[in-house]
């Protein structure tokens, strides 16, 4: 297999993954995190899931504060893991 053929192979499989080109997390949630499942689901119930057509017209924030150390990336980074595709 030459090269190009190589590369036009993984271009295709790669255009197969639909990834949204806007959802970047700075690390990935560690395989030990566990717990704070209600403030999870209190969060995605005060952001709400906007439906993609709201989704370009609304802008949401929300700030997580703690001791460092705390959790507060795992935490972000659990609820962005989880509500990718939302």
């Amino acid at each position: 297999m030459q090269f190009t053929e190589f590369l036009d192979s993984a271009n295709a499989v790669a255009s197969l993954v639909r990834l949204n080109k806007h959802f970047y997390m700075p690390q990935n949630v560690s395989s030990y995190y566990t717990g704070r499942q209600r403030q999870l689901e209190e969060l995605k119930t005060t952001l709400g899931v906007l439906k993609s057509q709201e989704r370009q017209h609304h802008q949401r924030r929300f700030v997580v504060h703690g001791l460092g150390g705390s959790g507060k990336t795992q935490f972000c980074c659990k609820f962005a893991q989880d509500n990718r595709e939302s």
